[in-house]
């Protein structure tokens, strides 16, 4: 999946050079929707692989959105322990988790698991 937000001009341009959007849709102001099922069935027709190597390097305000799996394994998240603390639901089931608020270099240390609360248990407390 790819998260785009080429809004000013010079974005947009490098955009649809780096995925090659023919030129009767680059005016996306004539019609909308054709534009944007045509960037969808160009996005739609590459894997998310051959689209980080497209738009590396290039100023088009474009991201590759990952997968919750392919963020817990990204080695540069591993290394600065981004996904070092662990949220655990009331069945006992855990999983990675931000450490939240983030602290200023964005790293955290690992930690015993966070009890999240039940669903409903604070009903009374934000529904008053």
């Amino acid at each position: 999946m790819v998260s785009a937000a080429p809004l000013e001009r010079k974005f947009w341009e490098t955009f649809c050079d780096v995925i090659g959007l023919e030129s009767e849709f680059r005016n996306d102001a004539k019609n909308p929707a054709a534009t944007k099922a045509r960037v969808a069935a160009i996005i739609a027709s590459e894997t998310a692989d051959v689209w980080r190597s497209r738009f590396a390097g290039k100023d088009c305000c474009c991201s590759i959105v990952a997968s919750l799996a392919e963020a817990f394994g990204d080695p540069d998240y591993a290394a600065r322990g981004v996904f070092g603390h662990v949220l655990a639901n009331s069945e006992g089931a855990t999983m990675p988790a931000l450490p939240l608020p983030l602290d200023s270099a964005f790293r955290a240390s690992p930690v015993a698991a966070i009890a999240s609360p039940a669903l409903g248990a604070d009903n009374e407390k934000y529904l008053a």
